[in-house]
């Protein structure tokens, strides 16, 4: 397991994480989490979870209070 933070202007369309939306020239920030299984020394499955409504907001597409809000201690 890896954590990535992603970040970059949203310039142009991004297919894997913004499908169909053209480009909203604002500055997007993510941390992609990746789950990978290896066999071997290779990697036979990956899979990647984001915070897709935190993306939306972000790109201008979403209201951010409609989103629910995690309770911090």
């Amino acid at each position: 397991m890896d954590e990535i933070l992603f970040t970059f202007c949203h310039s142009k369309e991004v297919p894997w994480l913004l499908p169909r939306v053209p480009p909203t020239n604002r500055d997007i920030q993510v941390v992609i989490v990746v789950v990978a299984s290896f066999f071997a020394d290779r990697i036979v499955h990956q899979s990647l979870y984001w915070d897709q409504a935190d993306v939306l907001v972000q790109a201008g597409l979403l209201d951010a209070d409609l989103v629910p809000k995690m309770n911090t201690v």
